[in-house]
């Protein structure tokens, strides 16, 4: 497993995931897809696709905020999850978050999504509780703080 950084050639696979991913939650709070948005978010973010045995197998967009990373997105292809991908994913986020100063981690997703328990396993807390979508956080612990974080000398290759 590896990730790398998208380019603008990604961004269809991207996208393709995503509504394939999106489409039964969207569906279930009568909502659309809207591809100027994704385009956009897309822009604005730090992508990186994750490779898995050669083939793409997700996506993940990172935004630096101030004092903060959020995930915007993080989609796994079908045949790839419950592999333990998204852990793998998520814990290279919390490294180049806090390889860039960011020592808080934060995501939105919808309320009935089952992600919700891997983000908890992982330490995220829910900050915001709506009908539709939860805010999620994680304090990363920062320099200093006695945390050795999973890094890539310890598991498979990620370039950046």
């Amino acid at each position: 497993m590896r990730l790398v950084v998208a380019t603008e050639r990604d961004r269809s696979f991207a996208e393709g995931l995503a509504v394939r991913n999106m489409e039964p939650y969207y569906r279930e709070h009568g909502l659309q897809w809207d591809p100027d948005r994704f385009r956009d978010n897309w822009a604005g973010a730090t992508n990186y696709i994750l490779e898995c045995d050669g083939s793409q197998a997700g996506f993940v967009s990172l935004v630096l905020e101030e004092q903060w990373a959020y995930i915007r997105d993080l989609q796994l292809a079908p045949g790839h999850q419950g592999q333990g991908l998204g852990t793998w994913t998520l814990r290279q986020v919390e490294r180049l978050s806090r390889e860039r100063g960011r020592f808080r981690l934060r995501l939105r997703t919808f309320r009935s999504n089952p992600a919700i328990a891997l983000y908890e396993r992982l330490g995220f807390g829910i900050m915001v509780s709506g009908e539709v979508v939860v805010g999620m956080e994680k304090v990363l612990a920062g320099p200093g703080d006695g945390d050795t974080p999973a890094s890539c000398r310890r598991e498979p290759s990620c370039e950046h």
